[in-house]
């Protein structure tokens, strides 16, 4: 007779837990430069994840806040800047002196670079509340002959993913208890939860398996601790500060 016991053990026998280098490694190099994805590539990520900003002039770059404050030498939202204006700026000195004069940079250039050799895990945003980025990059995609199975989304923002073909995994987040999340909803449009790593258990992963939703876990603390726990659970992938560390 199968146990529900048994069956949450097979969790742990069947899954592949992938690795998303988290803005890179961006313990080792600053975050969304093409160091910080060199060095994610040379340690093994499955993926690089890259969140996706868009300048003033409507140019896809790779950022995660708002402004350039607290990545570059410069002051501002990146979406007061144009391009041109955000390439000036040093993306590096920051982190360390041996990296200064590292630009932000575009999308397309991150495409350019690395084609096919490499898995993509993009955040898309809403820019004044609205899904305006998700064409151009999807047309970028097809632009660098990016395969499908090489490109995953997540976001914050349903009408994001709406935008975005179901041909791509899609991955919608969360930080809250699962019990506050309508799962069976978010299994008419996406493929999968991104949320803190504290708020996963086996019986959540059992529920996602039956969905056949996705279980990504992230860290806002802990990762050392948690990283191990999120293994052993089962759950599909985990996003890493410190790719250098992972097996």
């Amino acid at each position: 007779m199968i146990t529900l016991m048994m069956i949450l053990n097979l969790l742990n026998v069947f899954n592949d837990v992938e690795v998303y280098a988290h803005r890179g490694a961006s313990t080792i190099a600053p975050e969304h430069t093409i160091d910080a994805y060199d060095q994610a590539i040379n340690y093994g990520a499955d993926y690089i994840e890259i969140d996706l900003r868009m300048t003033k002039d409507n140019r896809i770059v790779a950022m995660h806040d708002q402004t350039v404050d607290r990545t570059t030498d410069g002051k501002g939202h990146i979406s007061d800047l144009t391009l041109e204006e955000v390439k000036r700026l040093d993306a590096g000195s920051w982190f360390s002196p041996k990296f200064a004069g590292s630009e932000v940079p575009t999308l397309s250039e991150i495409f350019n670079r690395y084609g096919n050799s490499v898995k993509y895990y993009i955040e898309t945003r809403v820019v004044n509340d609205k899904p305006v980025m998700e064409d151009d990059v999807q047309n970028m995609i097809k632009k660098y002959n990016i395969k499908t199975e090489n490109i995953m989304f997540q976001s914050w923002y349903k009408s994001s993913l709406l935008k975005i073909d179901d041909k791509y995994k899609r991955i919608k987040l969360y930080s809250e208890p699962f019990s506050a999340i309508n799962l069976e909803h978010i299994a008419t449009y996406a493929d999968g939860i991104g949320n803190e790593a504290n708020y996963y258990d086996r019986f959540t992963l059992l529920k996602l398996k039956l969905l056949n939703l996705e279980g990504h876990a992230f860290f806002y603390e802990n990762e050392h601790e948690m990283t191990g726990r999120m293994k052993q659970l089962g759950v599909d992938g985990i996003f890493t500060n410190y790719i250098q560390y992972q097996p």
